[in-house]
C-alpha cells in the first residue's frame, strides 16, 4: 500500500476516529485504527471497540497502490502533531508500515489487517433522514440526563422511538427526564413501533462530535443495531 496525504486533513479524520478506540483492550488489535486505500481519491479509517464503530472518509489523498494497513492509533497521532510537513507519505510493506514527510521517516510495526474487526458501513432501504443540525440539537438535549456510571444499561443511553416522521429522544437516569422530537424523512416504512431501541450514550456523544452544520444524516435503527451516516461518516453502535 502506498498512499500520501494532506497531514491536516488525516490529522481531522484520526482524531475524529479515535474517540472510539479504547483505552484499554483484552484485544491488542482494537487500539489501532485501520487505513482501507482502495480509491486514488481517498482512504477510508475505521475504528470499533467492539460496542460502537466508525468508518471515515479522509480527503486529500492520492493512492498510488491500494491496500489495507494496520495503524497504532496514539503514535500516529503523535507524528501528525508533531510534523509540519504539509504532505505525509504512508507506505506498507513486508509487515513494517512507513511514514515520510521532507524532514522526516518514522517506520512503525504494524498487525495483519484481516484481523481487525468488521466496521459495518452504511446500508439498506430503511431509514431517517433529518438535518443535520436538528440531530445534533436532540442529542445535546436529551444525552446529558443519562447516567453514563450506571450498572443499569438502559440508563447509559438514549431511548430512540420512530414513527412516520417524528423521531423523539429521551435521556433518563432515574432522577430527571430529558425529551426532544424532531421532525424526519422516513424511507422504506422505517419505523420502531416493535421494539425499544436503547443507543449508548458514548454512540450518541460520538455522533454529535461526527455531524457537519450543512449536511442531511441518515439514521436507520435495527433489531440489534443503530447506524448514521452521513457523505464522510458512519457510525454503527449495538443497541
Amino acid at each position: 500500500m502506498k498512499a500520501s496525504c494532506n497531514r491536516d486533513e488525516f490529522l481531522s479524520a484520526l482524531q475524529l476516529v479515535s474517540g472510539v478506540v479504547p483505552n484499554r483492550s483484552p484485544k491488542p488489535i482494537l487500539l489501532n485504527v485501520k487505513l482501507e486505500a482502495t480509491t486514488p481519491a481517498f482512504v477510508t479509517l475505521s475504528a470499533t471497540d467492539l460496542e460502537v464503530g466508525m468508518r471515515t472518509k479522509v480527503s486529500g489523498v492520492e493512492v498510488t497502490e491500494p491496500g489495507d494497513v494496520i495503524l497504532p492509533t496514539a503514535r500516529v497521532l503523535a507524528i501528525l502533531r508533531e510534523s509540519t510537513d504539509p504532505v505525509l507519505a504512508i507506505e506498507h510493506a513486508d509487515g513494517k508500515t512507513t511514514i515520510r514527510g521532507q524532514r522526516s521517516r518514522y517506520q512503525l510495526p504494524s498487525e495483519d489487517p484481516k484481523e481487525f474487526p468488521d466496521v459495518p458501513e452504511f446500508a439498506g432501504d430503511k431509514y431517517h433522514t433529518l438535518p443535520s443540525v436538528v440531530l445534533r440539537t436532540m442529542i445535546r438535549r436529551t444525552v446529558f440526563a443519562t447516567d453514563e456510571a450506571s450498572t443499569r444499561y438502559a440508563l447509559n443511553g438514549v431511548l430512540v422511538e420512530i414513527d412516520g416522521g417524528k423521531v423523539t429522544m429521551v435521556g433518563t437516569d432515574g432522577r430527571r427526564l430529558a425529551v426532544m422530537a424532531g421532525i424526519g424523512t422516513a424511507s422504506g416504512g422505517h419505523r420502531t413501533k416493535d421494539f425499544t431501541p436503547v443507543v449508548p450514550t458514548k454512540a450518541m456523544n460520538l455522533v454529535e462530535k461526527a455531524l457537519d452544520s450543512e449536511t442531511e444524516v441518515k439514521i436507520a435503527l435495527e433489531p440489534n443495531r443503530f447506524l448514521m451516516a452521513t457523505d464522510r461518516v458512519v457510525i454503527s453502535s449495538r443497541l
